[in-house]
């Protein structure tokens, strides 16, 4: 067994087809790469609550390490983050 003609893969059809495939595998890779992506912090307090802050000023939460907003140093306050 084991012997004859190696199957053929999917043939693409066309340019679009193939541009399609390479947007989602570019796709893929960027959230890859945003998802090890790591951040150095330091532990702050904000309103009496402890933060993590990176030094461009994103707050992340000390115990899930998910971003909440960028800190403003002028009025005090996390500007929350808006998810697209």
């Amino acid at each position: 067994m084991g012997r004859g003609r190696p199957k053929k893969g999917k043939s693409i059809e066309n340019e679009k087809e193939l541009d399609e495939m390479i947007l989602s595998l570019k796709s893929s890779m960027n959230w890859m790469e945003e998802e090890e992506m790591e951040v150095v912090v330091i532990k702050c307090d904000i309103g009496g609550k402890e933060y993590l802050k990176c030094k461009e000023g994103y707050i992340y939460d000390s115990s899930s390490h998910d971003l909440i907003g960028r800190y403003n140093e002028e009025s005090d306050i996390i500007e929350e983050y808006e998810y697209e």
